[in-house]
């Protein structure tokens, strides 16, 4: 049947008895009216029910003596299956009582389309009421191929669907539809169906969610073939390339054998329901098909069926991974794509030949493992998948180094603060911040950028910053977020402009991405609120906005991501920090976001943090690791990774007080250690790794741009002595020369002491501790433990006895204490066992030097405020529940004004019940109990 077909069916000619005519006269009007329709299946004669092949509908227009609309045009279909089950009571009575499963008033034909606006019935099981199942009638003896395009298929929660069908009735039948944006083939054989979850099921084919599904234009395509007894089932989504459903299947197809499908006659076309919902939904169809494909024709086959591939993160754009091959056994030519998995387009493919090439930079650090879904598609719209493995490997894995050789480059075209910046193919690129011309009249952000190039050692201006509001000399940002993906640059919040440029606005919602190549930016999806201050980092092809403050410049927690490949989705929540900073730094290690620093508070009231959190997206949590060795902020692109250690450049240990000091962390020991200094105070600058050297440019409003060589210490050295909890082998404090430690407050009476060297391995450390107790021991093999270890970091256990102590360690170019000693490291310290001191302040004394709030708390973040202890003490706090158990040790510094403060988050941490909160602050201890409700 072609579209617009006019059915013809011949007139009766007979050669009867005249005895008989007179029969034949009287009931030939009521034989007329049975010749009209053919129920409970059609509106139509039973002779034009069963159409010829192949069909082809377009739904362009009305196709005369066929199933009509609402609106009397006809869609095409010769028939409306009839259910065998009871009709449900929201569907109504019908009212066509004849063709009980028609329902015109749902189908509205026009623009193109069939629209079927769907009842709850439905063909499942026993649930035989189905609504508008609309179809035709054809020989089914040879191969078929059944075929629709469904527009932006509903998304929904409640088994909503629609698709094809083909079979006898609601009782047994094959269907491919759409449903919760994916696709499923079913049989059911005599209202049974197999509902077994999983791969095992022999009458489902299912595929998993396939992302923005209800957002494209879907073609089904149901095969049935007779001779192999089975049914398959595909979907496009580009219109050239097919899918089988059943891919992950062994077979893929559904046995028909046994069902009667294809012995003579069957039913075939589309249907639609909202099945467990209570409202009505629309699906469009834009065409249905039925072909007799011929039989020849087979899909193509990968051999083998999957690949692995491993290269370093240092190949160049356009460098050969592998490459992957199909065969078709009729020699069709194929046509090669990438169908799911490469993450921000990181690899290409020849359509022609197979072969995979690097097509953006890699990162060990931010993917280092693709798994892409390969597809080979012949002419005819048949397609085999492969998977694709590739692996990444570190390329650039600087050794550790324990000392730094500083030299300058370039000078910055302007002096620059709060500026921001990254590396993309062996240049540094800066952005916006203040510069000097708009000091100091205005605190105004920039929109004039710059990149400077190691190999000419000059800077050149780039594309203005896009940010509005701007004009002829102001725009831009600072503040913001800002990383990279190894070939763009991406930004997100920061303080903007105000409409005049005459000052700034502390919070936008402004994304941008920086194209590199073309020197342009593009815009993203904006944050769901105005932040600043905060983080953006880039892993696994997702956008991660962390921390920060908001409009009011008040502390955030928030941590939102934007799937790179999935934009119109939008900025996603995801886990909260646990200790909410602004103007912190960050860094992307090994697959895990690494927060560090920051502080609380602004201007004059900033206490800056040494708390690091790090974030692990395969289980969207994050955990504390080692502080660092002292509170820093204003480091929020001064963080950089080399080799196997994070940086952190200069910054800011309390408002305006700037640092020179450059921190190494390791992960793989949770120890920080120092690195030679930057030769004068820095912050709010760009602290970057390029081309195997680590560059500090601007900050402070200097154009200065310090390069460092790294390179071995003149002598190794001990950094610093790390206190360890044997029990979990985890860090508890640094310990320093007039330490106190305090076995009845400490979380652990079996200890341990870790020297910490520079650089991180040496030939041996030679320990001396002397005092109330003893101990002389060499240790040859990291971690240099004073009361060993099993070599893996399982450390033994020690507890000390009360009294003084001073410890020595010394290391050495050799194993066993031999060759040249280093720098050696003594600490004294003491220890004392007592739950209180004598110096206990009561707690129902006038505490005006403590603020505890909200107090009680009922699940919200508890703020504790120590005011006027004096200018930059030491104050350590122990968070105890009242069977006596420490739960945390948190240490501060005060600042210029002798205050200091931080955050509980209650929500996380503790359960409802009365605890103690002891500050140990220099002339004695304060306790203060904590409600939580």
């Amino acid at each position: 049947m072609k579209l617009g077909s006019t059915f013809f069916y011949p007139s009766l000619s007979f050669h009867l008895p005249i005895t008989w005519l007179l029969v034949v006269l009287i009931i030939s009007g009521s034989f007329e009216a049975a010749l009209a329709q053919c129920p409970p299946i059609s509106t139509l004669p039973c002779g034009n029910v069963q159409v010829s092949l192949p069909v082809s509908l377009s739904f362009s227009s009305s196709v005369a003596g066929t199933i009509t609309d609402k609106n009397g045009a006809g869609t095409g279909f010769t028939m409306v299956d009839a259910y065998s089950g009871t009709r449900l009571t929201q569907d109504g009575t019908p009212s066509n009582s004849s063709v009980p499963g028609y329902e015109a008033a749902q189908l509205t034909l026009g623009s193109g389309r069939l629209q079927i606006l769907t009842n709850k019935g439905i063909a499942y099981l026993t649930n035989n009421n189905q609504i508008n199942a609309l179809g035709v009638k054809v020989d089914s003896r040879g191969l078929l191929r059944l075929e629709t395009t469904l527009i932006n298929p509903f998304n929904g929660t409640s088994s909503q669907q629609g698709g094809l069908w083909f079979g006898l009735g609601d009782k047994t039948f094959v269907k491919l539809s759409v449903s919760a944006n994916k696709v499923e083939l079913r049989r059911e054989l005599n209202d049974l169906s197999s509902t077994v979850s999983g791969t095992s099921n022999p009458d489902q084919r299912i595929t998993g969610t396939i992302a923005n599904l209800n957002t494209m234009i879907v073609r089904l395509r149901l095969v049935v073939d007779p001779t192999a007894n089975t049914a398959e089932g595909f979907y496009s989504t580009d219109g050239v390339s097919y899918v089988n459903v059943g891919a992950a299947y062994s077979p893929k197809t559904v046995s028909i054998a046994g069902m009667g499908l294809t012995a003579s006659t069957a039913y075939g076309g589309i249907y639609a329901t909202h099945r467990n919902a209570t409202t009505a939904v629309t699906y469009s169809f834009e065409d249905f098909s039925i072909s007799q494909p011929s039989a020849g024709n087979t899909a193509p086959v990968f051999s083998p069926a999957s690949y692995s591939y491993s290269l370093q993160d240092d190949a160049a754009v356009g460098s050969l991974v592998g490459q992957v091959s199909a065969s078709d056994a009729n020699g069709d030519a194929l046509s090669y794509s990438i169908v799911s998995g490469n993450t921000n387009g990181a690899f290409s493919i020849n359509a022609s030949t197979g072969q995979i090439r690097v097509a953006k930079t890699l990162n060990y650090h931010s993917q280092s493992s693709y798994s892409l879904v390969v597809r080979a598609s012949d002419g005819g719209g048949l397609a085999d998948n492969a998977s694709t493995v590739i692996n990444v490997a570190n390329g650039t894995n600087t050794p550790d180094f324990s000392a730094i050789s500083w030299g300058s480059a370039a000078s910055e075209p302007y002096g620059t603060h709060e500026i921001h910046g990254a590396v993309v193919d062996g240049k540094l690129y800066i952005f916006g911040g203040y510069d000097i011309l708009k000091r100091p009249s205005y605190w105004t952000p920039t929109k004039r950028s710059f990149v400077y190039d190691p190999a000419t050692n000059s800077w050149s201006a780039i594309a203005d910053l896009p940010h509005t509001p701007n004009g002829a000399d102001f725009g831009g940002i600072t503040h913001e977020g800002l990383a990279t993906d190894g070939t763009d640059i991406y930004f997100a919040g920061g303080y903007k402009s105000n409409s005049t440029g005459t000052g700034q606005v502390f919070g936008t919602k402004q994304v941008f991405r920086y194209n590199v190549a073309t020197n342009t930016y593009t815009a993203l999806p904006n944050l769901p609120v105005e932040l600043a201050a905060g983080q953006l980092q880039y892993l696994n092809g997702k956008l991660h906005y962390m921390g920060g403050a908001n409009l009011s410049r008040a502390d955030v927690a928030i941590h939102y991501a934007l799937d790179l490949d999935n934009l119109p989705a939008g900025w996603k929540a995801m886990a909260p920090l646990s200790d909410p900073r602004n103007h912190p730094g960050s860094a992307v290690f090994e697959g895990k976001i690494y927060f560090i620093g920051g502080a609380h508070h602004q201007d004059a009231a900033t206490v800056t943090q040494k708390t690091v959190e790090v974030y692990d997206p395969n289980t969207d949590t994050w955990t504390r690791v080692a502080d660092m060795p002292i509170g820093l902020d204003h480091i929020s692109s001064a963080v950089t990774v080399i080799g196997n250690r994070i940086l952190v450049l200069g910054g800011e240990t309390s408002h305006n007080v700037k640092s020179k000091r450059v921190l190494a962390y390791t992960p793989s020991t949770n120890t920080w250690v120092d690195l030679t200094p930057l030769p004068e105070t820095k912050s709010a600058g760009v602290g970057v790794t390029l081309k195997g050297a680590i560059y500090y440019a601007g900050g402070n409003f200097s154009t200065l741009v310090r390069k460092g060589a790294p390179g071995a210490a003149t002598t190794q050295q001990v950094a610093t002595f790390t206190l360890i909890n044997a029990e979990t082998d985890q860090p508890i404090q640094t310990l320093t020369n007039g330490s106190t430690l305090n076995l009845a407050t400490l979380p652990s009476r079996s200890l341990n002491i870790r020297a910490n060297t520079n650089p991180s391995t040496v030939g041996s450390v030679v320990f001396a501790l002397t005092g109330a107790q003893t101990k002389n021991v060499i240790e040859s093999r990291a971690p240099y433990a004073l009361f060993g270890d099993n070599n893996s970091g399982d450390y033994y256990g020690w507890t000390p006895a009360t009294g003084s102590y001073t410890l020595k360690a010394t290391p050495f170019t050799s194993t066993g204490g031999a060759g040249t000693a280093g720098t050696s490291l003594t600490v004294g310290f003491t220890v004392v066992d007592q739950a209180a001191t004598t110096s206990t302040i009561s707690e129902n004394q006038t505490l005006s030097q403590v603020k505890l709030y909200p107090n009680p708390s009922k699940k919200s973040d508890v703020h504790l405020e120590v005011q006027n202890i004096g200018q930059h003490e030491k104050i350590t706090l122990y968070l105890i529940d009242m069977s006596g158990h420490l739960l945390e040790v948190r240490q501060l510094t005060t600042d210029n004004n002798g205050n200091a403060s931080t955050i509980f988050s209650v929500s996380k941490q503790l359960l409802a019940g009365i605890y103690l909160i002891q500050i140990q602050l220099p002339l004695g201890q304060i306790q203060r109990r904590l409600f939580v409700d």
